[in-house]
């Protein structure tokens, strides 16, 4: 019976790198049908509109983030899902561990 190697990956061997989004960073840790990745985020960051076409797990890690109306803290978990539509502002740095199914979809607003 053939076993499958588990696969271990050592974060201090992944550098940081600049995302899409200003004033963030990602460290990508896996990359097939699932994105997982570790984000950091200055204060001030928005992530505006948007949309959710896979599923979304987003444990903060450090720092505040403001999701709509609702202020999450380190320890706090977010998770959305298609239709599943908001807006996100950096109140503190911020760390978050994420795994994503799809990247997200920004929304035009008129």
């Amino acid at each position: 019976m053939n076993k499958k190697k588990e696969e271990l990956i050592l974060s201090n061997t992944i550098p940081w790198t600049d995302s899409s989004m200003q004033g963030s960073r990602i460290k990508s840790l896996w990359l097939d049908e699932t994105e997982v990745f570790v984000a950091m985020m200055e204060s001030g960051t928005a992530i505006p509109l948007h949309d959710h076409p896979g599923r979304e797990f987003t444990y903060i890690l450090e720092g505040e983030m403001m999701v709509d109306d609702t202020l999450l803290t380190a320890g706090d978990f977010l998770t959305a899902g298609p239709g599943e539509i908001h807006r996100i502002n950096i109140v503190k740095p911020t760390t978050c561990f994420i795994i994503t199914e799809k990247s997200i979809e920004f929304i035009q607003e008129n």
